[in-house]
């Protein structure tokens, strides 16, 4: 409201410099705001334009007014950060693109690496060409015995899948070769996939040694137990040691078990401390069941004792630890599935032929593929052209041993079962 004296110091002023420190002197203003007067066009001082200096002057100490309570409300500043954090997610939001990578070197192998993983169920793929990786179990949902399934993984035509199982991704995996070596390998390290992504090179997340195959694959979650792992070798020998030996190693792995240059590891179990028994399985349908006080405890580089009395052209193809309430799951390669309580398997005793498990059709080339504990689960079947199905164990009914089974799977022509897993249904950490 003082244009008019404002002008007239302006006008008396020899220079700008004088008129500058004028304006300062007479009403307190800064080299700044003196230095924006002087530099006002004349159309500016029209009365529109002193209206819009005076709202923007109320614009500008109400914004001042807000600023003020947020410097003195934490709460409020929080409140702010939040809102625009869920802002930016929102807008930018995506999967991670970027791909963690843990270092195999032992140095990285503790706990704090772990911390930074999300502990949750994942089923782990492996094939015969030695590609491995995980997917989450959401992928599978459950269907009717009988159906075709879905997609496991794209594969090539040569190569199957082998194996597939659940567990944590905080579990450690102990993975045994056919050579009766094991290597330690967090469930986080194999790389998480989609349902049909073809995997990840084995050799490039253990090191195996050359003409190494992997046998078994042993998620563990606690290795401070008195438990006792349980070795098979296709040609009948079994192995009981402990599990507490296997707990700490490099990671080029250790030996295992002994094995002779015509045999294999086929199989490792983890026994409990309730006694079981041992139940060996042969590829033309066998079975050798004996108490597993039958075996004594023998350290990680002996070979062990004679399990199996073996007919010609026969093969022990897993072993399983039973109790007489337990059913046990048999399937074979044309996929059919039968279940028989344990207690119908007499006991044979260590080193015995065995008795009848399942009858099979040898004309059309059936064989044991997989034997397993059924309890209330959901079974996941593979096939060689990389097909998967998830069924409920419990629609494959109970029967005599000695029966053939039913359908589980509706086989392709010239495709075949080749591997078996169990999920829970429930899905928990």
């Amino acid at each position: 409201n003082d244009i008019d004296n404002i002008i007239k110091i302006i006008k008396s002023a020899k220079d700008a410099k004088e008129a500058k420190i004028k304006l300062m002197g007479a009403y307190s203003l800064s080299e700044i705001q003196a230095q924006a007067i002087l530099s006002m066009q004349l159309s500016r001082l029209t009365n529109l334009e002193k209206q819009k200096l005076v709202d923007e002057k109320t614009s500008l100490n109400e914004n001042i007014k807000g600023l003020r309570k947020i410097l003195e409300s934490e709460n409020l500043r929080l409140d702010i950060i939040k809102s625009e954090l869920a802002d930016l997610s929102k807008k930018y939001g995506d999967p991670r693109k970027s791909k963690i990578e843990i270092s195999m070197d032992d140095s990285m192998r503790d706990i704090k690496t772990k911390d930074l993983i999300k502990k949750e169920p994942t089923i782990v793929i492996f094939t015969k060409n030695q590609y491995i990786k995980r997917v989450s179990v959401e992928e599978y949902r459950s269907q009717g015995r009988g159906g075709r399934g879905k997609k496991g993984m794209t594969i090539r035509e040569e190569d199957f899948i082998i194996d597939l199982f659940v567990c944590s991704t905080h579990d450690t995996i102990l993975v045994f070769t056919s050579k009766g070596r094991v290597y330690s390998l967090n469930c986080f390290e194999i790389p998480l996939q989609t349902r049909t992504a073809r995997g990840k090179p084995i050799i490039n997340v253990i090191p195996l040694q050359s003409g190494e195959n992997i046998s078994s694959m042993i998620p563990i979650n606690n290795f401070n137990t008195n438990e006792m792992l349980i070795m098979t070798t296709k040609n009948g020998i079994v192995k009981k040691t402990p599990l507490k030996l296997f707990s700490k190693f490099k990671s080029t792995g250790v030996r295992a078990q002994k094995i002779r240059p015509d045999d294999k590891l086929v199989s490792v179990k983890r026994l409990s401390n309730e006694i079981e028994d041992i139940f060996m399985a042969t590829k033309l349908g066998y079975a050798i069941r004996f108490d597993e006080s039958e075996l004594r405890e023998l350290g990680r580089t002996s070979m062990g004792v004679k399990g199996a009395d073996l007919r010609e052209g026969d093969e022990v193809i897993d072993s399983l630890l039973v109790s007489d309430d337990e059913i046990i799951l048999t399937l074979t390669k044309n996929g059919y599935g039968q279940r028989a309580y344990a207690r119908e398997y007499r006991k044979t005793g260590r080193s015995a032929k065995g008795v009848i498990n399942v009858s099979l059709n040898r004309d059309k080339g059936d064989e044991v593929i997989a034997i397993r504990i059924a309890k209330d689960l959901d079974l996941l079947v593979g096939t060689e052209k990389g097909q998967v199905i998830r069924i409920p164990i419990k629609s494959i009914r109970i029967t005599h041993r000695t029966a053939k089974g039913v359908r589980v799977i509706k086989l392709y022509e010239d495709d075949f079962v080749v591997a078996i897993g169990k999920c829970s249904k429930e899905l928990k950490n």
